[in-house]
């Protein structure tokens, strides 16, 4: 399966599942469409699931997508470090929410720490 074809290359499983969740917020053809929910996103909550996902219009797709990181990862820790990893590179687009991707960044830093610390 391939998500980005510009951004091609070898990478965990889970990386696919969870950008297509986190594109949502980030991809130039859904911002405009996301601007509206946006202010309600529970963005410091990423890694309560539940909660974060009763925030989106479409609570039913994150929980999906993160259960197929889930299902396709070899841990727990990979879905996070594939969240960081698509994070982290949405700072280097011009047109990204640079404090949305930060505030993502932040909860899944405190998921790392508190679990594998």
């Amino acid at each position: 399966m391939l998500i980005d074809f510009g951004d091609v290359g070898s990478g965990t499983v889970s990386l696919d599942p969870i950008t297509l969740e986190l594109c949502l917020y980030f991809h130039p053809q859904f911002t405009p469409v996301s601007a509206a929910w946006l202010h309600g996103l529970d963005a410091d909550n990423w890694n309560l699931l539940d909660q974060y996902a009763a925030s989106m219009p479409r609570p039913q797709f994150v929980k999906d997508c993160r259960a197929w990181a889930h299902e396709v990862a070899a841990s727990g820790r990979e879905v996070l470090a594939s969240a960081y990893a698509y994070l982290v590179r949405q700072l280097k687009y011009p047109d990204t929410d640079k404090a949305l991707a930060q505030r993502l960044l932040e909860s899944v830093k405190k998921t790392i720490y508190s679990t594998y610390d």
